[in-house]
C-alpha cells in the first residue's frame, strides 16, 4: 500500500469545518497545558547555563568558542536561535521557555499533518490529542533548551520528505525537504540518527531499485555537503574525544515509557529509578511496550505497510542506534531527551494502532472498540497523573 494522499477538495464541507474546529480546540488545549505554571519550576542547571552562556555571549564567542567547546555539544543554529530569541523576547523564565512552547505546537501540527498523509483524519486527530496531553511533550515545551526546537524541525523535515516521496521524480519537491533537513542538522547533532532512519526507509520503499533511489541519493548528497563544513571541523572532532556524556546506560523501556506516558508515575506503575535498566521493567513500561508492539503488528497487517515501515523506522531506529552506541562504547550516551525527535512518531504509531482496531471484521468489532477505548483512556489517565506529579509533587519536580 502507498501513502494516503492529502484530503481531496471534494471532502464534505461540514466534515472539513468540524475537523478544523476540532484541531483548533486541540491546539488551544495543548497551548494551555504547556503554559500552565510555566514559571513555577526554577531553571534547571542546563537551562541556567543556556540563559547565562547562550543568551549572554556575543555571536562571535558563541560560534568560535561555545559551539566548539567540549562541555556543550550543540550545533551553532541552536545557540543562535536562543540568543536571537532572547534579544527579541527577553531573558525571563517565561520568555526563554516560550520558544519551546511554540516549537512544541509545531511538532503537534506536523504530527497531525503526517497522520493525515499516512492514515486518515480519525487517526491523525487521536494522535494530536495524545500529543497535546503527552507529559514528555509538555516537559520539553517548558524547557529552555533546544530539544523542543529540534523535535519540531525534525517533524517538519519528515513531513516534507513524505511530500517529496509522493512525486519523487519532481526535483523541486525535494528542495524544501533538503533545506529543512540541513537546518535541523545544525540544530541538534543526533539528527544524524534520524537521517539514518530515513535512509533505511528509502531503501525499504524503493526496494533497492537504483532508478527509484536516485532523487533520494541526490538529496542526501546535498545535505551532506551542506553539513560537512561544520561537522568535519578538526577542532570539533578533537574536542569530541574529551566529551564526557551525562546520559544513562541504554534503556529502551525507559524511552518507550517516557515518550508515551512520561516517567513521573508513582508506584506501582514505575520504579522511582526507572532510568536505570535494572529498574526499567514495570507496569507502565510494559504497557508502553505492548502498545508499541501491538500497534506495529496491527498497522502492518491491517492498514499500510508503507506507513508501518516509516513510523517504525522513524520512531525506533534512533533509540536502537543510540542504545547500540552506548553499549559498544560503554559510555552513557542514552537519554530520552537525546531522542526527542522520535517521541512524536511513536505516539503516531500507537494512535494508528488503536484506531485500526475500529476497522477489524464485524464479529470482533465491539471487543476491539472496547480494547481501543480502554487503551486510549489508560494513556490519557496515566498522562494526567504524570503531569500532576510533574507540576505538584516535589519528588518529581
Amino acid at each position: 500500500m502507498t501513502l494516503t494522499p492529502p484530503p481531496s477538495p471534494g471532502e464534505e464541507p461540514a466534515a472539513r469545518r468540524g475537523l478544523a474546529l476540532l484541531m483548533v480546540c486541540i491546539l488551544l488545549l495543548a497551548f494551555a497545558v504547556r503554559v500552565y505554571r510555566i514559571e513555577s519550576q526554577p531553571l534547571s542547571g542546563d537551562e541556567a547555563y543556556s540563559a547565562v552562556v547562550w543568551v549572554g555571549s556575543s555571536l562571535g564567542f558563541l560560534l568560535h568558542d561555545v559551539a566548539l567547546a567540549v562541555t556543550e555539544p550543540h550545533p551553532p543554529l541552536a545557540l543562535l536561535w536562543l540568543n536571537g530569541w532572547a534579544r527579541l523576547a527577553g531573558d525571563s523564565i517565561l520568555a526563554l521557555r516560550a520558544q519551546a512552547v511554540f516549537a512544541s505546537l509545531i511538532t503537534l501540527s506536523a504530527g497531525y499533518a503526517i497522520g493525515r498523509r499516512l492514515a486518515d483524519r480519525r487517526a491523525a486527530a487521536l494522535a494530536a490529542l495524545l500529543l497535546a496531553l503527552n507529559p514528555f511533550q509538555v516537559w520539553y515545551a517548558q524547557f529552555a533548551r533546544d530539544y523542543s526546537l529540534w523535535a519540531a524541525a525534525s517533524a517538519v523535515s519528515a513531513l516534507l520528505m513524505l511530500r517529496a516521496w509522493e512525486r519523487p521524480t519532481r526535483a523541486r519537491r525535494w528542495v524544501p525537504y533538503v533545506v529543512s533537513a540541513i537546518l535541523t542538522g545544525y540544530i541538534f547533532y543526533l539528527e544524524v540518527l534520524v537521517y539514518a532512519a530515513f535512509n533505511l526507509y528509502a531503501l525499504v520503499k524503493t526496494r533497492l531499485r537504483l532508478r527509484a533511489l536516485r532523487p533520494w541519493l541526490l538529496s542526501q548528497a546535498a545535505i551532506a555537503l551542506a553539513l560537512a563544513p561544520w561537522y568535519l571541523r578538526p577542532r570539533l572532532f578533537a574536542n569530541s574525544q574529551d566529551y564526557t556524556p551525562n546520559g544513562e546506560r541504554a534503556n529502551l523501556l525507559w524511552a518507550a515509557q517516557s515518550f508515551l506516558l512520561g516517567d513521573t508515575l508513582p508506584r506501582p506503575w514505575q520504579h522511582p529509578q526507572v532510568k536505570h535498566p535494572e529498574h526499567a521493567l514495570g507496569i507502565a513500561s510494559a504497557f508502553a511496550a505492548a502498545l508499541v508492539i501491538g500497534s506495529l503488528i496491527l498497522l502492518w497487517k491491517r492498514r499500510s505497510r508503507d506507513a508501518a515501515s516509516f513510523l517504525a523506522l522513524y520512531a525506533l531506529a534512533p533509540p536502537l542506534l543510540l542504545a547500540g552506541l552506548s553499549i559498544v562504547t560503554g559510555r552513557h550516551y542514552f537519554h530520552p531527551r537525546y531522542l526527542a525527535a522520535s517521541a512524536m512518531p511513536l505516539v503516531l504509531l500507537v494512535a494508528f494502532g488503536l484506531t485500526g482496531l475500529f476497522d477489524m471484521p464485524r464479529p470482533v468489532r465491539l471487543v476491539n472498540r472496547l480494547i481501543a477505548g480502554v487503551g486510549v483512556g489508560a494513556i490519557l489517565l496515566l498522562s494526567a497523573v504524570g503531569l500532576l506529579n510533574y507540576q505538584f509533587n516535589p519528588d518529581f519536580a
